[in-house]
């Protein structure tokens, strides 16, 4: 392209661009970030709707073997050239391609640019997978108080579309439910109480939704449906009936199993594990949970939140049937992974754990230790990130009382009672395992 060339080499010689690289591939960037802006002012929005739509269309054509690479690029021009369905679309592969680097806070702002586009009243495919997408960023980074309106908002969506895939309602129906469990002790019981409404919708629609599983082979979204109605059943219910919860995660258990996506069985797994735990099997709680870390094992290395879940199960089944080292050794494998993907909840989980392993081997100055590391978490990423940290300052008091420092461990406990009521509300809704 000698034209081209020789235009680049005139706004050279005027002092505007410089060369920044000229392998493996030719970029020119403006000498200062004013001229850049000054050029762009220039045109008018025809051309600028114009030029937005060329570049996304050489991208594309020069790049058509690494879109996923270009698809922010990508999702921007033709943002910019109101393509809105080239747009979507980019801005969806490249907010799930950052999810799966554990890159959130750029999902987030990739999907929240892409929402921005759609009119609020737009019922369309592309505006449900915006909001989902962007709900589902949110809820893996704690923030369930924020994706519960964005899941609500697509299936509004979804009831107004053609044909609607009944599915869909149950996946978010799902999720709803999902995001407002793990929201339990994050925040004060008056706001709770005002997401338990929602909460119940979806409940009520997932028991409805069960019939589908009659009429459907194995699927993986009638799994998580039960996996999100035995978690309900042990984290939401009021008092916790365990023995819903183990039925629904059984048939979870075997539905999932039935499944070509291991992830699929391994979080059936975690979720049966859980509700043998409750009932108090601790031998079967060991054996599932060792079995799940088994599969997670030899999956492939994208499988790392899963793998972070399958060690911290582990590593609690390890601690609750007395191999208080061994369940050191895994969970230290679970606290490097955790931290590798940015995972501040389950780093903060696997702290835990790890402080009640060296409470029973009488290593008082290590659960001390661990306390000052989740702490300095909490002053980072908030409460809400970590979720219900009451029990790890009891365990500090009860560190602190071993140690004689009785003062110290009154006022933990105090926090702990305070902390307690403001969260879960008084000690007759407690569970039995919160009258630490």
């Amino acid at each position: 392209m000698p034209g081209l060339h020789q235009q680049l080499a005139v706004i050279e010689a005027a002092g505007l661009t410089t060369l920044a690289q000229s392998q493996p591939e030719l970029i020119y960037s403006f000498r200062h970030a004013l001229i850049q802006e000054a050029a762009y002012q220039s045109l008018t929005k025809s051309q600028r709707l114009r030029l937005h739509g060329t570049i996304g269309d050489v991208l594309e054509a020069v790049y058509a073997t690494r879109l996923a690479e270009f698809a922010g690029v990508l999702a921007y021009h033709f943002a910019q050239a109101r393509q809105l369905d080239k747009a979507v679309a980019y801005a969806l592969q490249a907010a799930r391609r950052a999810v799966a680097l554990h890159a959130h806070d750029e999902a987030h702002e990739v999907l929240r640019v892409a929402l921005a586009l759609f009119d609020p009243a737009d019922v369309s495919l592309g505006h449900l997978a915006v909001l989902e997408d962007l709900a589902d960023v949110l809820s893996l980074l704690r923030e369930g108080r924020r994706a519960v309106p964005l899941y609500q908002q697509a299936l509004g969506i979804w009831d107004k579309l053609a044909g609607h895939d009944p599915l869909v309602a149950v996946r978010l129906h799902r999720k709803i439910m999902q995001a407002v469990a793990e929201l339990r002790g994050a925040v004060a019981v008056p706001e709770y109480a005002l997401l338990e409404a929602a909460v119940d919708a979806s409940r009520a629609s997932l028991l409805a939704g069960l019939e589908l599983s009659e009429t459907l082979p194995p699927h993986a979204e009638i799994a998580r449906l039960l996996m999100a109605l035995a978690t309900h059943a042990w984290n939401v219910q009021t008092p916790p009936d365990w023995d819903a919860a183990l039925r629904y995660a059984q048939a979870a258990t075997q539905i999932a199993e039935q499944l070509p996506d291991p992830v699929e069985f391994s979080a059936a797994l975690g979720t049966f594990a859980t509700a043998q735990f409750g009932k108090g099997q601790l031998s079967e709680y060991r054996r599932v949970a060792l079995r799940r870390l088994a599969l997670c094992r030899v999956q492939p290395s994208d499988y790392v939140r899963e793998k972070v879940d399958a060690l911290r199960d582990a590593g609690s089944a390890l601690m609750y049937t007395g191999e208080y080292q061994r369940a050191l050794d895994v969970l230290a494998e679970a606290e490097g992974l955790a931290r590798q993907i940015h995972a501040v909840d389950q780093e903060f989980n696997v702290l835990i754990l790890q402080s009640q392993c060296w409470l029973r081997l009488d290593r008082w100055d290590e659960v001390l230790r661990i306390e000052a590391e989740w702490t300095n978490l909490e002053q980072r990423f908030g409460r809400e990130r970590l979720g219900l940290t009451c029990f790890a300052v009891a365990l500090g008091a009860v560190a602190r009382a071993l140690r004689g420092e009785l003062d110290l461990a009154r006022s933990g406990r105090q926090a702990s009672y305070a902390a307690m009521l403001a969260f879960t509300g008084p000690p007759a809704e407690w569970t039995r395992n919160q009258h630490y």
